[in-house]
């Protein structure tokens, strides 16, 4: 009987070993698929958080595009208002002044230009016949300054239109001085399509005085 309650044990000890390294084997198998399944799930999770970073940062499709353009088209269109122009009110009086500055402007730049423009010249003899008493008197004054025989048709116009004495006599003057730039009446050059030599001045001419130092 004791060699086989031998057998036995010796069996069950055997019996108990193997299943102690079966069980140890299937623990150490359960462990390692653990510590994979682990960097599995994390590896998910970090692909989850990165897919969720590129979903952000992408750009709106062209659906997004086309909801963004509708609604600015439904709001009412902004209107600018025109720029106001400032209109300074002047009175007739004041026109007046202006118009008669500007002309005034012109006759002087001719007698700064001292006669060297034609087309200033010519300006001057024009405003001889402005209806302004002080532009006509300074258009006298310029020609005569400038010398300007050819104004003398115009001065000789200027001279039947004008009604004050003063001014008559200033215009004469000047007709006397360019006619007589030495004291000797001289024809005008230009003759009338009359052709009658034209009047030296509505003035009577002074008899000549002998010079001194003839005989």
């Amino acid at each position: 009987m004791r060699p086989k309650v031998v057998i036995i044990i010796l069996l069950l000890a055997v019996g108990v070993l193997g299943l102690a390294v079966v069980l140890k084997t299937t623990l150490d198998n359960h462990n390692g698929s653990q510590d994979v399944a682990a960097p599995v799930v994390a590896t998910n999770a970090s692909n989850e958080v990165a897919a969720g970073a590129n979903d952000t940062a992408t750009p709106p499709g062209p659906g997004a595009a086309v909801r963004t353009v509708a609604a600015d088209q439904s709001k009412p269109p902004v209107t600018q208002e025109p720029p106001v122009t400032q209109v300074v009110a002047t009175t007739p009086d004041q026109d007046r002044q202006a118009a008669i500055q500007k002309e005034l402007d012109k006759i002087n730049d001719a007698l700064l230009d001292g006669g060297a423009d034609p087309k200033l010249v010519e300006g001057v003899r024009e405003q001889l016949l402005n209806p302004e008493p002080e532009v006509r008197k300074a258009a006298t004054e310029t020609v005569r300054q400038l010398d300007d025989r050819g104004a003398i048709p115009k001065l000789q116009e200027a001279l039947q239109n004008v009604e004050d004495v003063r001014e008559k006599a200033a215009i004469l003057d000047a007709i006397e001085y360019l006619q007589t730039p030495e004291g000797i009446p001289q024809l005008t050059t230009d003759m009338p399509p009359s052709g009658q030599p034209p009047s030296i001045t509505n003035r009577p001419v002074p008899p000549l005085q002998p010079r001194a130092g003839k005989n």
